[in-house]
């Protein structure tokens, strides 16, 4: 058995938008040179295309689940560029 209720309502409804923008200061970061010179930021980015374009090739579902296991498995085989065959370094 089936019931169908059908409630019609002559109610206006009115909604109003407003847009308020502000501006505010905010502190920057500080920078940090010394921990910036430990790392290699054009071999993370090479490593990162890497790691892409061998998730590309799998043809995996992106999740931040299956990313983060691809580059732990791509780092203990030396880097996605090496998985790739692509390790020019």
């Amino acid at each position: 058995m089936m019931l169908l209720l059908t409630v019609g309502s002559t109610e206006t409804v009115e909604t109003n938008t407003q847009l308020v923008v502000r501006q505010v200061a905010v502190q920057t970061e500080a920078e940090t040179p010394y921990a910036d010179s430990l790392i290699d930021w054009d071999e993370q980015d090479r490593q990162n295309d890497c790691l892409w374009q061998f998730l590309q090739d799998a043809e995996v579902e992106l999740t931040l689940d299956t990313v983060i296991a691809a580059g732990d498995w791509t780092d203990a085989l030396g880097g996605a560029c090496a998985a790739i065959g692509d390790d020019d370094a």
